[in-house]
């Protein structure tokens, strides 16, 4: 069994593996259970959960750990129901699928089956963990839409630098949360829409760059990214400022989406390596659980 600091006390349970009198390290486990228990009803056993992921997404951001921790839409295994009372006749058996889901206690506990062990793609040490999980317990757990960022964090680890690079960024720019531009500016934007109305444009050429026209009224991705690249000074990557490594990245995303020549090289995008850092301490800052309306 991992074990979590003595401070983490409101959850019942712990994180578990498959067979929990194996006891040893995280790193030894093929899959790793996050467990909770004495909920009055499946939406508080399902919010509690909910919760908890948060929290597990923040600490592994904090120190760099990749994990998949299933959807909604994540498959919840392939056995009938015929088939699971022969694997397990004369007691319940579950099927195990790597997500958040409830299930209802009974005296004897149900044997659990899953087909997709999840696959930790960065190790740390247990006390490194332990600190950063103390730490999300304390200030809160991921939103959701950074939970969507630690997400693609996640995914982007064992890929090749194109496809890597492309998702970490995507990770940064979930995060962003653009303002809006001076009024001098709106009034501006709204000026151009008239002109485009009272124009000789096709209906459907106006009606383009009206549409384009609402992407002015807050600030640019590049401008909105500075901005946030900003909370994490004093650090540096890539020997440089936060801010200066954003614009760094950002240009070569701009050539890699866009298939702006010269096309980044793989061994231009390994350069920004510290990228992977970079999206991880953002996640690791970002406001807590609720705190984005």
């Amino acid at each position: 069994m991992a074990t979590f600091p003595r401070a983490v006390l409101p959850v019942q349970g712990g994180i578990d593996l498959a067979e929990p009198e194996h006891i040893g390290p995280i790193a030894d486990a093929t899959r790793l259970i996050l467990t909770g228990s004495g909920y009055e009803s499946e939406a508080a056993a399902m919010a509690a959960g909910q919760l908890w992921r948060a929290r597990l997404m923040r600490a592994f951001a904090t120190v760099g750990i990749g994990a998949d921790f299933g959807g909604e839409r994540t498959l919840g295994g392939f056995i009938s129901p015929a088939g699971l009372a022969m694997i397990a006749p004369g007691r319940r058996a579950l099927q195990d699928p790597a997500r958040l889901w409830a299930y209802e206690a009974e005296a004897v506990e149900p044997i659990f089956l899953s087909t997709d062990p999840v696959i930790l793609q960065r190790g740390s040490t247990q006390a490194t963990l332990d600190a950063a999980m103390a730490r999300a317990v304390a200030i809160g757990g991921l939103s959701q839409e950074n939970e969507v960022a630690y997400s693609l964090f996640s995914g982007s680890f064992g890929l090749a630098p194109e496809a890597r690079f492309a998702l970490l960024m995507a990770a940064a720019e979930a995060m962003m949360d653009a303002e809006e531009r001076p009024a001098a500016a709106q009034a501006l934007i709204a000026q151009w829409k008239d002109q485009v109305r009272a124009s000789s444009l096709s209906p459907d050429d106006g009606t383009s760059l009206i549409n384009a026209m609402a992407f002015l009224r807050t600030d640019s991705i590049s401008v909105t990214g500075q901005k946030l690249a900003r909370k994490l000074e004093p650090k540096q990557y890539g020997g440089v400022a936060p801010v200066q490594f954003f614009k760094r990245c950002y240009k070569l995303r701009s050539r890699l989406i866009h298939g702006q020549h010269p096309i980044p090289t793989p061994a231009e995008l390994i350069e920004v390596a510290p990228l992977e850092l970079f999206v991880a301490d953002l996640l690791s800052l970002s406001d807590p659980t609720g705190s984005r309306s």
